[in-house]
């Protein structure tokens, strides 16, 4: 297992000799000084559950948050063992830990407990705990069966969390067992506001009325999502795999043109997501998750190595950067997964940002996009002989479904796309789409315009959580369910 940073107690000291020392200065020999009353500490208790992240067949990352800064405690336990993890909750990030436990068996139950301590205080005999589940992952040998759900865009448009029912797309889930919540981006609105009446006036609960610029305004983004009970149970019940998009910085952003946003909105993140580290590049946020025989997702960072959208749209213009695009591009072709499975942000066909600056990966012909990239990275990977690849998007605010043939001389090369979303957000509707790769859309589920949705009853019709489930002999089925928890739409794969 991976234990924690260094202890709290040297600081902790420290800051009380320093009171210690403040106290004497100033006052004269002899003086009659009052004895300092000292300062209520805040109960020290679990704020926001236990989060699961970046589980693997033997190892998961563990993530909670401390009401003040002390010491986290995570104890799993399953398959006939108990595993124990610490780290210090610190207040430069915001009080949250995570650990890494490894030695896990796979395809096991674990249940989780979580709480803080205060090395000062030494043991207490009441301790409040955060508790929750979930599941390793099979070894990549085993066909198990595995149910996925994924969505994004969450708390945009001032829609915020609603006084009486929070976020009720999460309840939507709370009788289904899922084993994988991918959060696709748009988790929080960093550039939005949650004010006391929302969009419709309803009441909400009240979040950050101004723009975040410093990572404390990030954090306290974080906060306020996470905050709902429905999502805290979601997560506590799940494992968590998180990514960016633009909303978790500013609007449409790429690190060049709003560099001074993204160092303070990448801390945060990484504070508040149970997301795995890699030593020699920390900020890394791509990766691959494997899931047994029959799954393998391919977690792409849309935003930290993109460059402008403005720029044309050629050879050399980039999304992903040198480096994660081979990553990407040799990953699939090792990968004996029956389904892979590709998390982007971002849309491939759907037009997002400007005429002169797209956002998401086509260009509609325009200025903008990226789809010079895109065809590279399909091409190598069909004629390489990938097949039965599936793409996850977010970000444009309706559930849709795309069949993409990219290449009419590679007939069986065919990418389905899910696009999911709004979680809680406006919808957009928007039936325009780009075909150039070849695009057929099988399915698509907003408003007809904007003024028809007026209230949070019609809201919930369009607010939309993707599911997937894969059979232990490899079939996919997919589909698309409403804040009401009814299914709306169901398709079936399967693989060639």
């Amino acid at each position: 297992m991976q234990l924690s940073a260094p202890s709290l107690r040297l600081g902790a000291t420290l800051a009380l000799l320093g009171g210690l020392g403040a106290l004497g200065a100033g006052c004269g020999h002899g003086a009659a000084v009052a004895a300092p009353r000292a300062p209520a500490l805040v109960d020290l208790v679990p704020t926001h559950g236990v989060a699961i992240g970046d589980v693997t067949s033997t190892s998961a990352v563990v993530w909670s948050r401390a009401s003040r800064p002390s010491r986290l405690t995570v104890r799993l336990s399953g398959g006939g063992r108990t595993f124990v993890a610490e780290a210090d909750a610190l207040a430069s990030h915001d009080q949250a830990a995570q650990v890494v436990v490894e030695g896990l068996e796979p395809g096991t139950a674990y249940d989780v407990e979580a709480w803080f301590t205060d090395p000062l205080e030494g043991p207490t005999p009441v301790r409040r705990v955060a508790d929750g589940g979930f599941r390793t992952a099979p070894r990549p040998d085993v066909a198990a069966p595995v149910h996925v759900a994924f969505g994004g865009d969450l708390a945009g448009q001032n829609l915020c969390r609603d006084e009486a029912e929070g976020f009720p797309i999460f309840d939507s889930f709370a009788r289904v067992d899922v084993d994988l919540f991918v959060a696709l981006g748009d988790m929080i609105y960093a550039d939005g506001t949650c004010h006391r009446r929302g969009r419709f006036g309803e009441l909400q609960v009240e979040g950050e009325t101004h723009d975040a610029h410093e990572r404390a305004d990030y954090w306290a983004r974080w906060r306020y999502v996470r905050g709902d009970d429905g999502f805290r149970r979601m997560l506590a019940r799940s494992v968590y795999v998180a990514t960016w998009d633009d909303h978790e910085f500013v609007n449409d952003f790429d690190p060049r043109s709003d560099a001074s946003r993204l160092a303070p909105a990448r801390s945060a993140f990484f504070d508040w997501n149970p997301v795995r580290r890699v030593a020699e590049d920390p900020s890394r946020v791509y990766r691959s998750i494997r899931w047994g025989r029959n799954l393998e997702l391919f977690v792409l960072d849309t935003r930290q190595h993109r460059d402008p959208g403005g720029r044309p749209d050629q050879e050399g213009k980039t999304m992903l950067g040198a480096e994660q695009s081979r990553w990407l591009k040799e990953a699939l072709v090792a990968s004996d997964a029956r389904w892979k499975v590709v998390v982007s942000s971002v849309t491939l066909a759907v037009p997002s940002g400007s005429a002169r600056a797209r956002d998401g990966w086509t260009s509609t012909g325009g200025h903008g996009g990226f789809e010079t990239e895109l065809r590279a990275v399909l091409r190598e990977v069909a004629d390489r002989g990938v097949r039965d690849l599936v793409v996850l998007s977010a970000d444009v605010h309706f559930a849709a479904v795309f069949e993409h043939r990219p290449f009419a001389e590679v007939g069986d090369f065919v990418v389905t796309e899910l696009v999911g979303g709004p979680l809680h957000a406006r919808p957009f509707p928007q039936p325009a789409f780009d075909d150039s790769l070849g695009s057929i859309r099988r399915y698509y589920h907003a408003p007809t315009a904007d003024d028809d949705v007026d209230d949070l009853h019609a809201l919930k019709r369009f607010l939309h959580v993707g599911e997937l489930r894969i059979d232990a002999d490899g079939r996919l089925v997919y589909g698309f369910r409403d804040a009401f928890g009814r299914t709306v739409h169901r398709g079936t794969l399967l693989p060639r």
